[in-house]
């Protein structure tokens, strides 16, 4: 873009000095934020797309994959969890110009043998978490990456009508007995790169119940599906957390589906502009100075 230059100062509209900012890729949900005093783009891909890169870029990525479906409950015990999907986390990542597809996973259903699916995008793969059975409760997915590194967090299912596990946290045995309470899923994990904000995902499923009325167990906090009282099926995984279903109720309690997951990339936004440069916009009479990566109106 031409500036104009008067008196050391850039002379040109709001949208002209807006447009100096970087934008390198497009795809998906873009948001932009500041935080800790730093200005952000976060692209959130809630289902399979692609990502344009025209320029280079260092990114911070958040992978998730699909959860595991709960189990149906038996004539006497409450269903088992489901595991939540694969997360990983990975900052400084270095993408490549052009276009990159993106694989969001979805959740399965109930089983030992069944598995979320798994989300992909460039050198990394988050595979889905487990399906449970009644009587063992579903893993959480993994996270790897082909090159560099990646930060992944899982957990095991465990044994025993129980729980299932989460991204940040290991799922919950029920009581052996027949009237046990079901419990809730394991913890997930939260991260702040699409908002700012946290926000917890991959949680564990609930295990089921045997008892009537107000015994539902409690949700996992980060997208894992309710564990049910008896014959209510279980809940299912929240939709783009990653969370694993909950158990079915006692007196065959229906199985539920886990969530399906997600991708999220951040990056620093920048400027073509220089710390001490002055831009003067004559149609709302304002000056900015730039410093720091903000421009600041004086």
């Amino acid at each position: 873009m031409a500036r104009e230059y008067i008196a050391g100062r850039s002379r040109s509209t709001n949208a002209e000095r807006l447009a100096l900012q970087s934008n390198p890729m497009t795809g998906g949900t873009t948001l932009d934020y500041t935080s800790g005093g730093t200005n952000y783009r976060s692209h959130t891909f809630t289902s399979t797309g692609d990502l344009e890169v025209t320029e280079s870029t260092d990114i911070d990525v958040l992978i998730l994959a699909g959860g595991g479906g709960g189990s149906n409950g038996s004539s006497n015990y409450g269903g088992s969890g489901g595991g939540a999907g694969g997360l990983g986390v990975a900052t400084g990542h270095t993408i490549s110009t052009g276009t990159k597809t993106v694989t969001i996973g979805s959740g399965s259903s109930y089983g030992q043998s069944t598995y979320g699916g798994s989300t992909t995008f460039d050198v990394f793969t988050a595979t889905g978490g487990q399906g449970a059975s009644q009587y063992v409760a579903g893993d959480s997915g993994t996270a790897t990456a082909s090159s560099g590194s990646i930060t992944e967090y899982r957990y095991d299912g465990i044994n025993g009508r129980a729980s299932g596990s989460g991204a940040g946290g290991v799922g919950t045995t029920s009581s052996s007995s027949s009237n046990a309470i079901g419990k809730a899923g394991g913890y997930g994990v939260s991260n702040d790169f699409r908002t700012g904000s946290d926000e917890c995902r991959a949680g564990g499923g609930g295990s089921g119940s045997n008892k009537d009325k107000s015994s539902n167990a409690s949700a996992s906090p980060c997208g894992g599906g309710l564990g049910r009282r008896k014959s209510w099926a279980g809940g299912n995984g929240a939709t783009n957390m990653g969370g694993g279903g909950g158990g079915g109720g006692g007196r065959n309690g229906g199985g539920s589906s886990g969530g399906s997951g997600l991708l999220v990339l951040r990056y620093e936004l920048t400027w073509d502009a220089r710390n001490g440069e002055m831009f003067y916009e004559p149609e709302t009479n304002k000056e900015f100075i730039f410093y720091n990566n903000n421009w600041t109106e004086v």
